[in-house]
């Protein structure tokens, strides 16, 4: 439970990290002294959404949500070093990754029954976030959106964030990395919710080689028995062996 929180707080941190002044950190610890690769602070914010999605997974001790967290935390410590960010985050996540690894034997739950529902579910969750992220930006980068919005309008300004068309800001300002990471964020929520709807397809179409091996086991024990049925029900065997004492 505390793991899940402490990296929905890390892809939390990894998103504001585009919205929220940078702060003063020499007292912890201070900055990588690196220049800023154009591109990173994007990809941080897009990896901090996906790690606040899989939060929950990992408080389900879900096997697939450790191994796709531990990648993505692996992932956000060189970002913060290549867009100079606080050594203190980087340090975080490096931390994170090493007790999820740790805690390996913890996350040993297989996946759910894959649903549609649990992907619409996904799909609202992930939009939800992002239209929670976007108008949070602009109340807190207002200043730096004033301009262009006295220009085009507020809907204006937004359909072109969307579109990722060009808007003229200051490269060196954080309306800039804001503006160009919001579309990428919009197409990591839509991707992420497509691929939760259509998983019941995909694992109808790719089925687990292990399961595959079991009902071909099945079939050959049972296939001719007129009640194989019940071989694929489970059953209790206390209950079982009661009914037949009582027959």
């Amino acid at each position: 439970m505390l793991i899940g929180w402490a990296t929905a707080l890390t892809g939390l941190a990894d998103m504001a990290s585009a919205i929220v002044p940078k702060l003063n950190w020499d007292i912890l610890l201070g900055t990588w002294p690196v220049d800023v690769l154009h591109g990173a602070p994007k990809l941080t914010v897009v990896v901090g959404f996906f790690l606040v999605m899989l939060s929950y997974g990992l408080m389900r001790g879900k096997r697939q949500a450790w191994s796709a967290a531990l990648l993505l935390l692996l992932l956000s410590a060189p970002l913060h070093i290549v867009r100079a960010g606080s050594i203190l985050s980087c340090i975080t996540a490096l931390v994170l990754a090493m007790l999820l690894l740790l805690l390996f034997c913890a996350f040993g739950a297989r996946s759910d029954p894959p649903s549609v529902r649990r992907g619409y579910v996904a799909l609202l969750t992930g939009m939800g976030i992002v239209s929670v992220y976007t108008i949070g930006g602009f109340l807190a980068l207002s200043d730096q959106f004033e301009q262009v919005v006295n220009r085009f309008g507020i809907e204006e300004v937004l359909l072109r964030l969307l579109t990722h068309t060009h808007l003229h800001l200051p490269h060196d300002t954080q309306a800039f990395v804001f503006g160009h990471a919001l579309p990428l964020l919009c197409l990591s929520a839509v991707l992420y919710g497509i691929m939760q709807i259509l998983q019941p397809v995909a694992a109808v179409l790719l089925p687990n080689e292990q399961e595959r091996e079991h009902a071909a086991m099945l079939t050959r024990l049972y296939g001719t028995n007129s009640i194989s049925f019940f071989a694929w029900m489970p059953v209790n065997h206390t209950s079982s062996r009661g009914l037949g004492k009582r027959s």
